[in-house]
């Protein structure tokens, strides 16, 4: 039996499936990455249930205009509601009906990109804190300049202000995995470095296969 942790309820379940999430900043192949991994586990025989987090159905949609007439904790408080809904309504069924979860993106995204609007930390946690803990939280590392390459034609930054920008990101994000890893969530660093999408999953792919055999030996 495992326990699913939703909100503060906790709810014995049966057999459970693999919950991995892939992060990082925009930019950096999270999507493309997501993708790529969920067909490989498929091909390897998993059932994959792929997620986006924020959703894009429910609670995760917020429109623009809306969010742009929000105070910070506002939208922060809708995300983390989202979030929460997300895996009441979709992860965690899967995963109690034996599927493999692949989420592009999660609570990392929140602790970096709300201190972009004035939030701490430790304010984003406390409203995220009661959410499942993934089986293994993958953070693509990729290089600023790189990054900012696939910026520049979608936002009105300049190439120096996206470069910037990019770097800013992937220190936070470093320091939200410090900070996950100080409560004991499972997380690796996946250097992007010339490699193709489809070698960075088959990476991820390898890594997941050991936890679930150990797993299995448990």
């Amino acid at each position: 039996m495992t326990a699913s942790v939703v909100g503060t309820e906790t709810v014995e379940t049966g057999q459970s499936g693999l919950f991995v999430v892939v992060v990082g900043p925009r930019g950096a192949g999270t999507g493309s990455v997501c993708a790529t991994l969920a067909e490989l586990l498929r091909l390897r025989g998993q059932t994959v249930q792929a997620v986006t987090d924020p959703s894009n159905m429910g609670w995760g949609r917020l429109p623009y205009a809306e969010k742009s007439r929000l105070h910070s904790r506002a939208v922060a408080l809708h995300l983390a509601a989202g979030r929460y809904a997300n895996l009441a309504n979709e992860v965690v069924p899967a995963l109690e009906r034996g599927a493999w979860v692949v989420s592009n993106g999660y609570i990392q995204s929140s602790l970096v990109l709300e201190q972009f609007a004035g939030l701490s930390v430790a304010e984003t946690w406390s409203y995220n804190r009661h959410v499942r803990q993934p089986d293994l939280s993958v953070y693509l590392r990729r290089g600023a300049e790189a990054i900012a390459l696939q910026r520049v034609g979608a936002t009105r930054l300049s190439r120096p202000e996206a470069i910037q920008a990019a770097e800013r990101e992937l220190r936070l994000y470093g320091e939200a995995c410090e900070f996950l890893e100080a409560r004991g969530w499972p997380q690796e660093v996946v250097r992007w470095r010339g490699q193709t999408a489809e070698q960075l999953a088959e990476r991820i792919v390898a890594r997941l296969e050991a936890f679930d055999r150990c797993q299995g030996d448990n």
